[in-house]
């Protein structure tokens, strides 16, 4: 056998490895994502009273969000 075939399946065999190695990164990255910060519902990123947009936070989430004191004061007042 000739030096420069053991070579080429040498870089070849490197090439699967590496590939396999990547995927598998990838595939744990992509688990480690928590699905909650990667949804979007449209109605908990609002603001319950003017209907600005709201950051999203891994904390709180659902109704009840407000996007300042005067909304909060607002909505406090409409309760009664």
């Amino acid at each position: 056998m000739h030096r420069s075939w053991f070579r080429t399946k040498l870089v070849e065999k490197r090439e699967q490895v590496t590939s396999k190695v990547k995927e598998g990164v990838k595939q744990r990255a992509k688990s480690l994502v928590p699905t909650q910060l990667t949804k979007k519902p449209e109605s908990m990123d609002k603001c319950m009273v003017c209907g600005k947009s709201l950051k999203r936070s891994t904390a709180i989430s659902g109704d009840g969000r407000v996007c300042s004191p005067a909304c909060a004061h607002t909505w406090v007042r409409d309760l009664k």
